[in-house]
């Protein structure tokens, strides 16, 4: 069976490192990118075709501060 890859999107580095964690653990699922805000989220999946997005929608965003 083929791994299921997930993109996840935090800028929180707390929750990225525990959830890289857990699907680091769990049989069959593999973590291709961890993206530290929206827009890389959207430029990684663009390019790693993730099949699922874990993202905090109410990211930091740094470009518009």
């Amino acid at each position: 069976m083929e791994n299921i890859r997930i993109l996840f999107g935090d800028d929180m580095k707390g929750h990225s490192r525990r959830l890289e964690r857990i699907i680091g653990s769990v049989e069959n699922q593999e973590l291709i990118a961890s993206a530290k805000s929206g827009y890389e989220a959207v430029d990684f999946a663009t390019f790693k075709k993730p099949e699922i997005v874990l993202m905090d929608l109410k990211n930091e965003c740094q470009v518009l501060n």
